[in-house]
This record gives structure tokens, C-alpha cells and sequence, in this order.
């Protein structure tokens, strides 16, 4: 619950050297990734609103599932292994910035919905957009 990525002044957020790191992050999942787009996104002094988009899911048989020895996490491509990608790499990066190599960031889980028509998109979005101007 540390307020790690900055403040909210005047209804806004304010990013920090850690807040610029996950937006950073953001900005470079979406343009490395063909198969996600991020809809919106807003970071706030302890946690992130992430609305991604997977373009691609998974299929059953793909080379995740035909391996003899089922890895450790998230199937590849999903949702989960999205979130896994930008903790670690945020968390990587803010220790280094910090030199606290190891510390830990993020909470063990998240918090996911899956969005079903146009107007729950449209209210998560205003949900999102808002969120620094109803915080505190």
C-alpha cells in the first residue's frame, strides 16, 4: 500500500521516477505485443487500472499444453502471464533505480473482470478515467 508511483494533485496524477517506469512499461507491452492492445490504463499512487485487450487467445493444443512436464505459472499469452510480465519487469526496474535488489513491489495477486459489452466497457473506462479525481 506504499504510494510508490507518485501523488494525486488537483484531481491528477502526478508520476514519480517508479510511476514513469510503469508507464514506460505500459507504453512497451502495447507496442511490442501484437496480440494485446491496452484500452486504457491509469496509475495511481499504490496500484494500476490496466483495461487490456488479448486479440489472440491460446488455443487448447498449442505447444503450452503438449509438453510432457506442465511448467510452473501462467499459460503463456494469457491474461495472467500479461500481469506476471509487467510485475517483474517494473519490479526489476524500480529495485535497480532504487538499488533494493529483490524487494518486493506488487501484491502476490490482482484483481480481474472480464468485460462483456459495450456499456460495462464504457463504465470501466469512466471508472478508470475518474479514478484520480474521486481518490483521497
Amino acid at each position: 500500500m506504499e504510494k510508490l508511483f507518485g501523488r494525486i494533485e488537483g484531481g491528477k496524477m502526478v508520476l514519480n521516477d517508479c510511476g514513469r517506469v510503469m508507464d514506460g512499461e505500459l507504453k512497451n507491452l502495447a507496442a511490442s505485443r501484437a496480440d494485446i492492445e491496452i484500452d486504457s490504463c491509469c496509475i495511481m499512487p499504490d496500484h494500476v487500472h490496466i483495461i487490456v485487450h488479448i486479440k489472440q487467445w491460446p488455443r487448447r493444443g498449442d505447444a503450452f499444453e503438449r509438453r510432457p512436464l506442465r511448467p510452473k505459472g501462467p499459460q503463456p499469452g494469457s491474461l495472467g502471464a500479461i500481469i506476471a510480465k509487467i510485475k517483474s519487469t517494473v519490479s526489476r526496474r524500480i529495485n535497480e533505480q532504487r538499488a533494493t535488489p529483490g524487494r518486493p513491489i506488487w501484491h502476490r495477486n490482482y484483481f480481474e473482470q472480464i468485460i462483456r459489452g459495450r456499456s460495462h466497457l464504457e463504465a470501466v473506462r469512466s471508472y478508470i478515467r475518474n479514478n484520480p479525481r474521486n481518490a483521497w
